[in-house]
């Protein structure tokens, strides 16, 4: 399957930031992993891994809106 993409000459940016045009639905949630972000040095795409740990746990949807609220110190 192709990745979605913008009209032809259509871009969108958010604080110079390219806006993704895929639309995302939630599938899972775990917690206890650990969390790889990397930027591509030329283009600055970035690409998001995850790996599993020892303790690392799904999480129920029903409880999903206890998990993804954004966290502050």
């Amino acid at each position: 399957m192709e990745k979605c993409k913008h009209p032809e000459g259509m871009s969108f940016n958010i604080n110079g930031i390219p806006v993704d045009p895929c639309l995302y639905a939630t599938q899972r949630v775990l917690t206890n992993c650990t969390v790889e972000i990397s930027r591509c040095k030329n283009c600055g795409h970035i690409e998001i891994n995850w790996y599993k740990t020892a303790n690392t746990e799904e999480i129920p949807e029903e409880e999903w809106g206890n998990y993804l609220i954004p966290y502050h110190d």
